[in-house]
Parts: C-alpha cells; sequence; structure tokens
C-alpha cells in the first residue's frame, strides 16, 4: 500500500507515531459526532500534519563516547558537547528573571559537568510536537546501532559495547552497604564490568570506520528509495549489532547467528546448519582451505548453539575462545563485505542465487 504523502513530500508516518495516529482517528470521530467537522478521516489528519511547526533540533547524549572531529550517518550529526554550548545556554539564562538565575545556572553547570566533552547526536526532525522525540529517538537509536558495526567489541565475544544513547548503556553496577553495630554507616556503588570503557574516535578512526562500510551505511541512510536487499542489510545490521550490547555470551552468539540467518537462509524448511555453513564459506572465501574453514567454524559455532539452547550448558570462552573469535571475525566480515558490494544484487534472493552460483561453479 502506498503511504499517504503531504504537499512537503513526506509521508504520514514521519510526522506522527502509530499510537498519535490512532488519537487524531479519535478525535475525528469526536467532532464528526458532534457536528464540528464534516470533511473525511484522511483529510482531517493531513490538514493536522500540514499545521505542524517548522523542524526543531533535539541532541541526545551518548554514553561512554567522544569523538575528536564530528561525523555524520544518515540525517543525524555526533559530536561532542563543547565548553561553547554550555556558555550559551547561561548566557541566554542570564537575560531572564534574576530571581532564577541562580537554580537555572546550576543546573547547567551541572549538565556541563557530566557531558562537556564527550558526544551527541543531533537530529533536525519536523514531526507532531506530542511525539516528536519518540521519532527522534527511533531514528538516533539506529544510528548509534549501525556506528557500534565498527565497534571493537564486535570481534571480542566476551566483551560489552556500552555505547548507546544515554540511560539506556545498561551499565552493570553493585550497590552495598557498609553496616556497624546495626547502623549503615557507609555506601558505595561502582561498575562491575571492568572491561567497561569510553571510547575515543580520532579523525584517523573515523575515516577508517567510512572506508569500511560506515559510507555505504550513510549513503542508504539517506537514499529515499532502497532496494529491497538494502531494506534487509540494514535490518540484519541492527539485530547484529545489538549482540555487542549483551551480557552474555551466549546470548551475543544467538543474536549473531539469528542476524545470520536473515541474510542467508532462503526459507525455514532448508537444513539449518548445512545452509548457513556453505553460504557463509562461499561469500566469504575463494579458496578450498578457506571455505573449508569457514564452514566447519560455522558447524562449531551451531553446535554450540545448540549445548546452550536445548541442553542448558554454558559456553566457556576459555574452553571454546578459538571458535568464538574466529566466528566473530567471519560474521563481522560478512556484514562488512556485503555492505561494500550490495550494490551487484537487488533482493536477498539475488544475493542467495548468486552465492548458489558461486557453490556450482557457474560463476
Amino acid at each position: 500500500m502506498r503511504k499517504a504523502t503531504l504537499t512537503c513530500g513526506k509521508s504520514i508516518s514521519d510526522l506522527v507515531t502509530q499510537a498519535r495516529l490512532e488519537e487524531l482517528i479519535f478525535d475525528w470521530l469526536r467532532q464528526l459526532y458532534t457536528g464540528k467537522t464534516t470533511i473525511t478521516v484522511t483529510r482531517f489528519v493531513l490538514d493536522h500534519c500540514e499545521r505542524i511547526p517548522p523542524a526543531i533540533e533535539i541532541w541526545f547524549p551518548v554514553a561512554f563516547l567522544s569523538v575528536e572531529s564530528p561525523l555524520c550517518i544518515g540525517d543525524v550529526q555526533i559530536r561532542n558537547f563543547t565548553g561553547e554550548d554550555f556558555d550559551r545556554c547561561s548566557e541566554l539564562v542570564s537575560r531572564g528573571e534574576p530571581t532564577k538565575h541562580k537554580e537555572a545556572i546550576a543546573k547547567i553547570e551541572k549538565q556541563r559537568k557530566n557531558y562537556q566533552g564527550f558526544a551527541h547526536a543531533s537530529i533536525r526532525i519536523r514531526a507532531d510536537r506530542e511525539c516528536i522525540v519518540e521519532l527522534a529517538v527511533a531514528r538516533v537509536e539506529d544510528v548509534v546501532s549501525y556506528l557500534r558495526l565498527f565497534h571493537w567489541t564486535m570481534l571480542v565475544p566476551d566483551s560489552v559495547s556500552y555505547c548507546a544513547l544515554k540511560g539506556k548503556e545498561a551499565v552493570p553496577t553493585l550497590c552495598h552497604f557498609e553496616i556497624e553495630e546495626g547502623r549503615i554507616v557507609g555506601t558505595g556503588e561502582q561498575i562491575t564490568d571492568r572491561g567497561a570503557r569510553y571510547v575515543i574516535l580520532t579523525e584517523d578512526d573515523i575515516h577508517l570506520m567510512y572506508d569500511s562500510g560506515l559510507r555505504e551505511v550513510s549513503k542508504l541512510l539517506c537514499a529515499d528509495t532502497r532496494t529491497p536487499l538494502e531494506e534487509e542489510i540494514l535490518e540484519s545490521i541492527l539485530l547484529y549489532t545489538s549482540a555487542s550490547l549483551q551480557q552474555t555470551v551466549s546470548a551475543r552468539l544467538i543474536y549473531t547467528l539469528v542476524a545470520l540467518e536473515m541474510m542467508l537462509l532462503k526459507n525455514d524448511t532448508e537444513p539449518l546448519t548445512n545452509a548457513m555453513a556453505e553460504r557463509l564459506a562461499f561469500f566469504l572465501k575463494n579458496d578450498k582451505d578457506g571455505r573449508r574453514g569457514v564452514a566447519d567454524n560455522v558447524r562449531r559455532a551451531y553446535k554450540l548453539r545448540s549445548g546452550f539452547v536445548h541442553h542448558g550448558k554454558s559456553i566457556d570462552v576459555d574452553e571454546h575462545g578459538d571458535v568464538l573469535r574466529t566466528f566473530a571475525r567471519n560474521a563481522w566480515e560478512f556484514f562488512i563485505t556485503l555492505l561494500k558490494g550490495h550494490s551487484k544484487h537487488r533482493t536477498k534472493e539475488d544475493l542467495l542465487a548468486y552465492i548458489d552460483d558461486v557453490k556450482w561453479g557457474v560463476v
């Protein structure tokens, strides 16, 4: 079904959420049955959307991230909070009511202490003010997920990335109380993951990320139209990068396998392990030994997954580290290679047909 389009060229889904649209429909029904309107529901919604005010800019702090220079991914820019950002805010406050200066300045200084020098993701968006933050979050959160594709934790199976919108980073912490003679004499809170560390992206890092595939991601996000394959690539990468947020190796393995299955399986009746092993092997490698190595690694990864899912066997990194690290590298290489070479194919079916042709020596 074609999306309803406004005179500005945007679709309604760009301007209102599903929940807000339902509210507008109920408003129309109320006005229709009280005699306040006679127009159709479509016209009522379109008129509302046409009256939406101009775009505003919204900033979302990004946890555990700092950048040496701004970078753009789609219509989202990532840059650091600067001292000038808070200075301008303080200057604006100083023009207001004097009795409120002290409280407002104290609030700004607290924000300066928490955020200056760290990254935020900014987006200019025009949408219904009742749901504009919700729509902005959806777009910005996806961009941060695509950024994690180039984070080192994607290649280290027992590491966790906390690069997410501030408040969603889910850093594990432990709180304790110290007791003497039945009284609380002290308390403390600490991060329990000693591997949690801030990521500082240098200009060289950013250039390397663009060359590695971030440029292709940005182009896809900016495109007016995308092929079915491009839509599936973006969707599968979102799931794939979610793996780096998981606290357990087993959960991370499952997320990664499912993301690969989204791109490499024709249907749910195929023999899962063999189909995945062969397609990934023939997609990544050109030589016999390389293909055998990839296929064997995929089968071993599925064996670990099966042991966890069906028998509750834990996945020990010390015992299975080589398998997990090799699998993580192969999975990452698949998505990077797919990003940079996807234009050869229009649909996932075209991609899988090409891989099968390579397998049978047709190409």
